[in-house]
């Protein structure tokens, strides 16, 4: 009698974001299936979520460099802090209201504002913006603020008491009036619920490594990260505190970085 396909076939093992559901959004710097470049210069950063969102750059001298060994030995996209920045121009509608994200990143030195993801709203600014929001991280390096909402600051931002330079990993929950911003690894967190957010999605997409505004004619970038972007986790829903560990509790583990 043979042997049964069933156990010859293997099983799955450890976490993945695809196990929880509404994932929108997952860009892997470690995974070089998703990237294209020429000499290190990534000219897409293409998404391993069912949305399979493309961010492209196709001017060559604003390309991020894939760098090896960045956060606990896996590569990351480093952007120079001049004008390095890739665009999807998919609708980020999804990715709104309510959503969830993650993002593992490093800054290296204390050079002030970068945007690490922005979504970019013909019409409006993302300073004030009823219906959109940049994440960036802030002079004091490892703080990170939104940008956002009906008033300029949707969060102040969350950082440590002193200024951290280095890895981290950040999360940012928001709905239509409340909103939860965290450092995972410096222990740190601001709610906010003063603010107001439209529902409305965009058509609009998403930008990696600026801040995105409106100049009254066309999108403009300002802020350029001087930095690293390994990962980006969304999901179009406000994950449970449970999934919100899981998928913390994983990145910690990727990159070797420990969870305050």
């Amino acid at each position: 009698m043979g042997m049964s396909n069933r156990l010859l076939r293997p099983r799955a093992t450890g976490f993945s974001p695809k196990n929880i559901s509404s994932l929108e959004l997952w860009l892997d710097a470690s995974d070089s299936a998703t990237i294209t470049s020429s000499s290190s210069a990534v000219s897409e950063w293409r998404d391993k979520s069912s949305s399979a969102r493309v961010f492209s750059q196709s001017t060559a001298n604003n390309r991020p460099t894939l760098t090896t060994n960045v956060i606990g030995g896996k590569s990351a996209l480093r952007f120079d802090g001049a004008n390095d920045v890739l665009v999807s121009t998919a609708n980020a509608g999804a990715l709104i209201l309510p959503s969830t994200l993650f993002i593992v990143g490093n800054k290296a030195t204390n050079t002030g504002d970068g945007g690490l993801l922005t979504h970019q709203k013909t019409g409006e600014d993302s300073y004030n913006s009823d219906s959109m929001y940049c994440i960036t991280t802030n002079s004091n390096a490892a703080g990170i603020r939104v940008l956002g909402g009906t008033s300029t600051t949707l969060f102040p931002g969350v950082q440590a008491s002193t200024a951290v330079l280095g890895s981290f990993i950040m999360s940012l929950t928001i709905s239509t009036n409340s909103g939860i911003l965290r450092n995972l690894t410096a222990g740190v967190s601001n709610t906010d619920s003063s603010f107001t957010f439209s529902a409305t999605p965009s058509n609009n997409g998403l930008a990696l490594g600026v801040i995105a505004t409106w100049n009254g004619a066309a999108i403009t970038y300002i802020h350029y990260l001087t930095g690293d972007i390994a990962e980006v986790i969304g999901y179009s829903k406000a994950l449970s505190a449970s999934e919100a560990s899981q998928v913390g509790a994983y990145l910690a583990k990727k990159y070797g970085l420990t969870l305050a």
